[in-house]
């Protein structure tokens, strides 16, 4: 996991912040294996190889006061079962021509006026949900990832956002909601889905099939490469719980107005 370009000051990252971090690698060698998150399908489109970000940006959430003892970098209390935290999210909008309605991560394409992927992260995080990028801690970012269908090269960025900014859709046309999903619901078993999809190929060709994981949090279902990139980044730090991944729902259909976006789910 390479450094970030840039970072705000504060006191250092909690314990399971630090074991995401450095579960990183593991977790870009995980989508890799997977395939379908960082793999290109089909034809090369457009888009295919244009450059991306995401901002993986971690909050204290309900609270995460370190025992003064330090004990909490051990493992934290209770482990799994009580960790704390969160991670920013949001439902794109439904007149959205690719991706309507589906989940993410902020961010977007990489704009001329960036200075890296790690600037276009921290901006389209600015632009679609209100945060306050200016208390946020980069603490490094992911190798290069390919997402389907379009080809995006996207590089997830992690952070941590010390204390929690408001957050609210910038733009009504592009994002529906946002939401601090806690992190304690991500590793609840209960919340834990195999979501299956399917999809148009290439003209003449029928149709893509696939499945991969998914979260129900929040009333939200988080599916597609942002639940790939979170599962893999919690199973790397090895803080999910063992669930059975017998609970399959469909993904659902795109709305059916879908005039245009530029960023992948």
């Amino acid at each position: 996991m390479s450094a970030g370009a840039a970072s705000a000051g504060g006191p250092p990252a909690p314990w399971w912040v630090e074991r995401l971090v450095d579960g990183a690698p593991d977790a870009a060698r995980r989508l890799a294996v997977l395939g379908g998150a960082a793999r290109p399908v089909g034809p090369p489109g457009r888009r295919e190889g244009r450059r991306a970000a995401v901002l993986v940006c971690l909050s204290p959430g309900g609270g995460d006061a370190p025992a003064a003892d330090g004990a909490v970098a051990a493992g934290g209390p209770g482990g799994a079962d009580a960790l704390p935290g969160d991670v920013l999210l949001l439902e794109r909008a439904a007149g959205l021509r690719a991706h309507a309605g589906q989940p993410a991560l902020p961010g977007g394409a990489v704009d001329a006026g960036d200075a890296d992927e790690v600037a276009a992260a921290l901006r389209e995080a600015r632009e679609e949900t209100g945060l306050d990028v200016a208390g946020v801690q980069v603490l490094g970012r992911m190798p290069v990832l390919r997402v389907p269908p379009e080809g995006f090269a996207v590089t997830p960025v992690l952070a941590w956002e010390p204390v929690p900014s408001p957050v609210a859709p910038g733009a009504a046309e592009e994002v529906a909601r946002v939401l601090r999903a806690p992190l304690a619901e991500l590793v609840d078993p209960a919340r834990r889905v195999v979501v299956t999809w399917e999809r148009p190929a290439a003209p003449g060709r029928g149709r893509l099939r696939g499945e991969g994981p998914g979260f129900e949090v929040g009333g939200l279902l988080v599916w597609g490469f942002t639940a790939a990139l979170l599962a893999a980044l919690l199973d790397a730090a090895g803080l999910s719980r063992p669930w059975d991944g017998a609970r399959r729902v469909a993904a659902p259909p795109p709305p059916p107005s879908r005039p245009r976006t530029e960023v992948p789910a």
